[in-house]
């Protein structure tokens, strides 16, 4: 009997590892190639850390090189 409850539960924990949970919030999703240079710092590598800003928060331009939060 005990092999029989060893046996479920080792079913049960396999099947429970192969679901996952996410939450997240829809947005629109910016795809940058590696040739195109930045608005802010041309062709000058400062990482793959890359973002989209919106036109108020661009702001022409104003906004190139700070964070936001």
């Amino acid at each position: 009997m005990a092999s029989m409850a060893k046996t479920i539960l080792c079913a049960a924990v396999m099947v429970l590892s192969l679901t996952s949970l996410a939450a997240a919030i829809s947005g629109t999703a910016t795809y940058y190639t590696t040739y195109v240079p930045s608005a802010c710092y041309g062709y000058q590598n400062n990482g793959v850390m890359i973002a989209a800003a919106s036109n108020v928060l661009w702001n022409n331009g104003g906004s190139a090189g700070r964070g936001t939060r």
